[in-house]
């Protein structure tokens, strides 16, 4: 006869709650073969014992009522140990980086738990994990990790039905799979963290302009990052095709040289850079839909993407803002394209550049074509005591149109609270450079004729196209006179921050030219 054990399981909790041997009881009642495997489940899951594995009084319930709908069937036991499933999610738990969840995320391991405990570990874990796949884990306003969830635990049976062949990491992946971009990201994130040693040491290394010495400094380093086989070490020519690997990884020029871009490059762990990857996919989990037409500008990457009709239409090099003079994120609409514009000179590039400049060279205004006004009414600059002027600047500087210009000969404005466009400029040089923080908050665009050509041939209405065209904009070029052309209709622009990017070739982790996730870092990398 079939012996009922639920009145043994009664009186061992009663002998845990009075306290007779704590430590001993839970072995007792996991270690005795009379105990069913249901009722060993049925123990792990109370209240004490959850709390004790490191679950909170939040997730608790979840984890009973799911196992009660079960009706106590395990997902991932059997009647003495393990499955392989379950391996396959031990296994996964572990490198849960692997897919843009910091390990600090989870339940860890407080003891080392008897195979009917791990079953609710994974249970627990695997929906933590699935959960933050699916609705994100940051709060970006508040800089802090959301409550941790197991609103998702009652998807795992479906999950797990899926065809056999299918392995837990490929359903994970596709959490977002209607997301290409997302997909990008978190299969880019998934092969570097396999393919990398997961190291957390975070160098100080400092630029050398001699590369033998660049190379008897950090080739260590380079052994540590998993960019240099430990028997090559001594390899000046293999060392230096490991900086061009670390180059392609950030989308640097790959030279072959240890600049200071590089240097900063090999200072950041791979384990940190898997964490600017978790960030940037949380990002994508809580990003709101994009419109059908917009710009978007990415800082760390320095790049303008233009896309219309949901398909990117258009790529242009940027230069923004430099450490010092950040530029701002935000949102707002391309509402006109001027034609050789004017430029209002911000207070502070007046008093801080202008000035001390005129002060040296008195004709440096009407060599680069500024003029000064007060109170409305234009000033000849020669009447100006300059050398008597302290501490503020009493004049609004305004440089005409023209070659010299500083927003070059197209500008892009949008209304914002930083005074802050999108323009042209005369220093093309500049954007050859790998990092292009060096300007004074504004965005200037490579080929900026051409994308404004681009977005006058797709700016309309039905039955109400803009009566200015490419063609248009060429002649009112070759006028070289100032000449605003209103959209008719606006063109969404979001300037944003994201130091990782994906694509179809792959990932590119950019430098945190502002430091602006250092916060986030620090509580994920603990």
């Amino acid at each position: 006869m079939k012996m009922n054990h639920l009145p043994l399981l009664s009186v061992l909790l009663v002998l845990l709650s009075c306290s007779i041997q704590e430590d001993k009881a839970p072995v007792a009642v996991l270690n005795d073969p009379t105990v069913s495997r249901k009722e060993k489940l049925i123990y792990v899951l109370s209240d004490e014992n959850l709390l004790k594995m490191g679950f909170s009084s939040e997730q608790i319930p979840a984890l009973q009522a799911f196992y009660k709908t079960r009706n106590y069937v395990p997902l991932w036991v059997n009647d003495s140990a393990v499955t392989n499933r379950g391996v396959e999610l031990r296994s996964i738990i572990d490198s849960s980086y692997c897919f843009g969840v910091p390990r600090n995320r989870l339940v860890p391991k407080k003891y080392q738990l008897k195979w009917i405990e791990e079953e609710v570990y994974l249970t627990g874990n695997m929906s933590l994990i699935y959960s933050d796949l699916k609705y994100g884990f940051i709060d970006f306003e508040k800089k802090k990790y959301k409550t941790k969830s197991l609103t998702e635990i009652s998807r795992l049976d479906s999950l797990l039905s899926l065809n056999k062949d299918n392995l837990l990491d490929s359903v994970l992946l596709k959490v977002h799979a209607s997301d290409t971009n997302y997909q990008f990201m978190a299969k880019g994130l998934y092969a570097f963290a396999k393919s990398v040693k997961i190291d957390t040491f975070n160098y100080a290394f400092k630029p050398e302009k001699n590369d033998t010495i660049a190379f008897k400094k950090t080739a260590k380093a380079f052994v540590r990052r998993g960019l240099l086989a430990e028997q090559n070490v001594s390899d000046f020519a293999l060392w230096r095709e490991s900086v061009k690997k670390l180059q392609r990884w950030h989308g640097f020029t790959q030279h072959g040289h240890f600049d200071k871009n590089t240097c900063a490059a090999l200072n950041e762990s791979n384990y940190r850079k898997i964490i600017r990857l978790s960030i940037e996919l949380d990002k994508l989990r809580q990003q709101e839909k994009r419109p059908e037409k917009y710009v978007l500008i990415n800082i760390p990457s320095f790049q303008l993407n233009y896309f219309s009709s949901d398909t990117l239409r258009a790529i242009h090099r940027i230069i923004s803002g430099k450490v010092t003079n950040p530029t701002p994120t935000l949102r707002s609409k391309i509402n006109s394209i001027v034609v050789y514009p004017f430029w209002n000179v911000p207070y502070s590039i007046a008093k801080n550049e202008i000035l001390p400049a005129v002060k040296r060279n008195a004709n440096y205004l009407r060599q680069n074509n500024y003029r000064i006004y007060s109170n409305g009414k234009e000033i000849d600059p020669h009447q100006v005591s300059w050398r008597s002027i302290r501490g503020g600047f009493p004049y609004k500087v305004v440089q005409d149109p023209g070659p010299k210009n500083s927003l070059g000969i197209i500008k892009f404005e949008f209304h914002n609270n930083f005074s802050v466009y999108v323009h042209d400029t005369p220093s093309k040089s500049l954007f050859n450079s790998d990092v292009r923080a060096y300007s004074h908050g504004c965005m200037r665009c490579q080929q900026p004729v051409d994308l404004a050509k681009l977005i006058l041939s797709y700016d309309s209405l039905p039955y109400k196209p803009n009566p200015y065209t490419a063609d248009s904009l060429d002649t009112l070029i070759q006028r070289a006179k100032n000449f605003p052309i209103r959209l008719i209709d606006p063109v969404p622009i979001f300037v944003e921050y994201h130091t990782v990017t994906a694509s179809r070739k792959g990932i590119i982790i950019h430098l945190d030219v502002y430091k602006k996730e250092e916060d986030f870092i620090a509580f994920m990398e603990k």
